[in-house]
């Protein structure tokens, strides 16, 4: 899949362990949507984690003009116009879509995912990873004690959809699914959206 900035982006969004990097990685591997290797300051979860490019604080005040930043749980993540240009999904988090948006000013159509998942869903997808109880509490404090995200990012695109007139719009999974029936659902709004480009 070639993409340019003419094409669609999809932002995957949602909470810790709802399961937007697993699918970014199927969409990828299996479907040909490049996914955006964000750069952060974030330590690796384990040796072969993918879907980030792990840089030091200094390396990341070098990266130079970026079209989306964000700082969460204490570490520094961000992408570059450059990475945009030549993908397709991006896993991102609330405050990211809204720099992303007013960054790309309207230059490329965006849709939006989120991923919906229940408090208990994620704490069991981050012990089937092997997070501790530490990471699990954090991860889950940081995460709830934000405004609800779905709420947020509704709010956004009625901004910029009907202020800035910018091509962008949002729907909501049930990510307590499987990672199959997760999958479809993604795979819907994504046809759905080829079929009209």
């Amino acid at each position: 899949m070639t993409t340019t900035m003419n094409n669609k982006l999809f932002l995957l969004v949602g909470k810790s362990a709802s399961g937007k990097s697993t699918i970014a990685t199927i969409l990828e591997k299996v479907h040909g949507y490049k996914q955006v290797e964000s750069y952060t300051t974030r330590k690796p979860r384990h040796f072969a984690e993918s879907g980030h490019v792990f840089v030091s604080e200094e390396d990341f005040l070098n990266l130079g003009e970026l079209a989306a930043y964000t700082f969460y749980n204490g570490n520094k993540y961000g992408v570059t116009y450059e990475q945009l240009e030549q993908c397709s999904t991006y896993v991102i988090d609330v405050p990211g879509v809204e720099n992303l948006l007013k960054n790309l000013n309207g230059s490329r159509p965006i849709c939006i995912v989120y991923f919906d998942a229940a408090v208990s869903t994620r704490i069991m997808r981050m012990i089937e990873r092997g997070a501790g109880d530490h990471e699990i509490i954090g991860r889950l404090l940081t995460d709830d004690t934000t405004n609800d995200w779905f709420r947020e990012l509704d709010k956004l695109v009625w901004h910029y959809k009907n202020i800035e007139h910018q091509d962008v719009e949002l729907h909501k999974i049930d990510a307590n699914e499987n990672i199959e029936n997760v999958l479809k659902q993604v795979l819907y709004y994504i046809g759905k959206n080829e079929e009209t480009e």
